[in-house]
């Protein structure tokens, strides 16, 4: 998905969200942008810098909790939300933290406990993608 695409559709959501659409159009819009975020190739998957990929998650998860809490059993987006959680908590906290424990454990203390913590709330999107499945 490229990042245009990605923007209308968050734009989409959010417009949706504050005009307070009816349900009979809500709902498949919100599927139509959720199938948009989990498809193959998106932008966060093949996007070639690193730190723009790690500022850009935590606005990517907010915006997939959000959608989730209208479609709540929408198994892929279930499914990118956990591998988001988990890649963000392993890829990027997790390893903060293993370097920062050498020069000051104090400082990587809470990172790992921040990376913990995400990637069991990513943990709680694959058991429901799980059960939805």
């Amino acid at each position: 998905m490229t990042l245009d695409r990605a923007f209308r559709s968050v734009a989409l959501v959010v417009t949706l969200t504050a005009l307070g659409g009816c349900s009979f159009v809500k709902k498949p819009a919100l599927k139509a942008v959720a199938g948009a975020l989990t498809g193959e190739g998106t932008a966060v998957t093949s996007h070639n810098d690193p730190e723009t990929v790690r500022e850009a998650l935590g606005f990517a998860l907010i915006t997939n909790e959000s959608i989730l809490e209208s479609i709540p059993k929408h198994e892929p987006l279930l499914l990118a939300t956990c591998s988001q959680y988990t890649q963000y908590a392993a890829g990027f906290l997790q390893q903060e933290a293993e370097a920062l424990q050498f020069d000051d454990y104090e400082k990587s203390k809470p990172v790992a406990e921040r990376a913990f913590r995400l990637a069991d709330r990513g943990r709680g999107f694959c058991w429901r993608a799980l059960e939805v499945r």
